[in-house]
């Protein structure tokens, strides 16, 4: 296959821009302008002319036997090895020199196809994201909550556990059964050290562990209880503790709706928006 950069001109006026056009080579011109032209071949009765591009010089070169003439041929030979004395070693040459030319030219522009084809993949990301933050401000509910982002798991005791979680150990083994414990103070100051701190959880006593995803700076919320075994446990004192940790979580309003309460009680209340604002904290408990 040969892989061209095909433009078409007519009176001056550009028929096709500039495109990779892909034909093999045992064809002619009138095929390489039939894909070019996309079939609407209109150019039979009139002169062509084509400039190739070696050495980095062009040249027009009168096809001599009209659109029939073989392209391999006419792109094989340019007019600088026409001259007698071209020796074989130089027309070599300059054969490797143009397959080389039109490869990294196809190349070229694979890689800026591939290039737009992530940005417009990032562009659409960024849209969604948008389209995502301009509902939830318009919102007039939360858009976290206590019952959509926690997740519940229940731990089965071991006897050999990783001496990082002694003191988690040593806090269930003094606690009573089903005692709502926060586990934050015992974590890992690294994020990364977190993650593989819950990924490996034990202790020798069976427990459950609770959390719940903020979505935001402030992390997750971790607590445990602990259970007789897990084949025994409780799910009306499990169900208190998870409402015991509901209790714990932070209110987030949205955007929205803390502007329809400051907007509101500014009809009736003689104060700044900021005194509002934190008035609202206060007693909406929002953070």
């Amino acid at each position: 296959m040969l892989y061209l950069f095909v433009t078409v001109y007519e009176n001056g006026i550009s028929l096709v821009k500039s495109a990779v056009v892909g034909i093999k080579e045992s064809e002619n011109f009138k095929d390489l302008l039939k894909e070019a032209l996309s079939n609407e071949l209109f150019l039979e009765d009139k002169l062509v002319k084509v400039d190739l591009q070696c050495n980095d010089s062009s040249a027009w070169h009168l096809i001599l036997n009209g659109l029939t003439e073989n392209l391999r041929s006419i792109i094989s030979i340019p007019d600088e090895l026409s001259n007698e004395g071209s020796s074989a070693f130089n027309f070599m040459m300059t054969q490797q020199r143009l397959k080389k030319l039109y490869n990294s030219q196809f190349q070229v522009i694979k890689d800026i196809d591939d290039l737009i084809k992530i940005a417009q993949e990032y562009a659409n990301y960024l849209q969604g994201v948008n389209n995502r933050m301009r509902t939830i401000h318009t919102s007039l509910v939360p858009v976290r909550n206590g019952r959509d982002d926690i997740t519940v798991e229940d731990i089965e005791a071991v006897d050999l556990y990783p001496s990082q979680y002694e003191f988690l150990a040593q806090l269930l083994r003094e606690s009573n059964d089903y005692d709502l414990l926060n586990i934050d103070h015992l974590l890992p100051s690294k994020p990364q050290n977190i993650y593989l701190f819950f990924q490996n959880i034990c202790a020798d006593v069976s427990f459950t562990l609770y959390r719940y995803y903020h979505g935001n700076y402030l992390g997750t919320l971790n607590f445990v209880w602990k259970i007789p075994s897990l084949d025994k446990c409780d799910k009306t004192k499990e169900a208190k503790n998870i409402s015991a940790a509901y209790d714990q979580i932070p209110i987030y309003c949205t955007r929205q709706m803390r502007k329809n309460v400051i907007n509101k009680y500014s009809l009736i209340v003689k104060a700044s928006r900021s005194i509002l604002q934190v008035l609202y904290q206060d007693l909406t408990g929002d953070v």
